[in-house]
């Protein structure tokens, strides 16, 4: 088993939970409450100069589709960091796992939990500051988000008995691609689209990024360690299912939350023709950070050895 960094088990000088104040939102109506660039549904609408149906709260379109993406992002963030990222580990604690992890692991499993229980508490947090300030009530969301959903569909691929295993494999990756996603959102801050983007917005991604930094390298070396330390066999039934995770985690990156986005069409009194086109610019338009987020993936599980590690691809 690998010995733990002593970067990353000094959690006491680097966790925001202890060190940072949680942000506030102090302005809401001059700037976009969430990125141009991160909602393409917004500028699909506006080059095609289509007419909408008026929101209940007298809201226009723009507003009300980047404060309900604001709401979606965060909510599902949330349930992420809660339900599966929390979940798997605590596994690593109470060794529920084929690979059992030593005590410095535990350790900073612990410190994770606490971290990502007050990313969730943030993230609800801003969603009501939002709320209370625009008065914009959120849309009502599914209660699975994509990543549980993703999930759920590759674990039906695997044997019963490596279920738990792949929790862990799932859970790992998306802790990794997590602290990527928040990089590449905080350097797209520069782009034109997103100069009116409220400061608010990246405040909560710094905060975040700052513990995640620090996640990713300790879900590196969770999976790099478990994948070293099970068999061929598990190895072999395992791998069908982390290639579809990932393929469908990219094709999420490239369309979008299908459901969320046909959601906002649908409010905004548009029909299947223009919810169908609206897909098509958005997988356009995301393109590029789809094929960067599926690298980063490809990369990091080579970089664990999930790809290398003599079982067949």
């Amino acid at each position: 088993m690998q010995s733990i960094p002593e970067a990353i088990l000094d959690w006491t000088k680097l966790s925001s939970v202890q060190h940072k104040k949680m942000p506030e939102l102090t302005n809401s109506q001059e700037k976009d409450i969430f990125p141009l660039s991160s909602q393409p549904l917004v500028k699909f609408i506006e080059t095609r100069e289509l007419s909408c149906q008026p929101q209940s709260d007298n809201t226009d379109t723009r507003t009300w589709i980047l404060t309900q993406s604001f709401y979606h992002y965060f909510n599902e963030l949330s349930t992420l960091e809660t339900k599966l990222i929390c979940n798997a580990n605590a596994g690593i604690i109470s060794d529920s796992y084929t690979v059992k992890f030593d005590r410095g692991f535990k350790q900073i499993a612990s410190t994770i939990i606490i971290d990502e229980g007050f990313h969730s508490f943030c993230s609800l947090d801003a969603v009501r500051q939002v709320e209370t300030k625009t008065g914009i009530k959120p849309i009502k969301l599914r209660k699975k988000n994509h990543a549980e959903a993703i999930f759920s569909t590759c674990r039906k691929m695997i044997e019963h008995q490596y279920w738990n295993d792949f929790t862990l494999v799932a859970a790992s990756i998306l802790e990794a691609i997590l602290a990527k996603d928040l990089d590449l959102c905080l350097r797209a801050r520069n782009r034109v689209e997103n100069g009116n983007t409220n400061e608010f917005f990246y405040a909560l991604q710094e905060n975040h990024l700052n513990d995640e930094a620090r996640h990713s390298c300790f879900a590196l070396l969770t999976l790099e360690s478990f994948w070293s330390n099970i068999s061929e066999d598990e190895r072999s039934n395992l791998l069908p299912a982390i290639h579809k995770f990932v393929e469908l985690y990219s094709n999420f990156a490239s369309f979008g939350d299908a459901e969320f986005n046909n959601q906002i069409i649908r409010g905004l009194g548009f029909d299947d023709k223009v919810a169908k086109e609206a897909m098509v610019f958005h997988a356009e338009y995301k393109r590029h950070d789809a094929k960067q987020l599926h690298t980063s993936m490809l990369n990091l599980l080579n970089q664990t050895k999930v790809f290398t590690a003599g079982a067949v691809v």
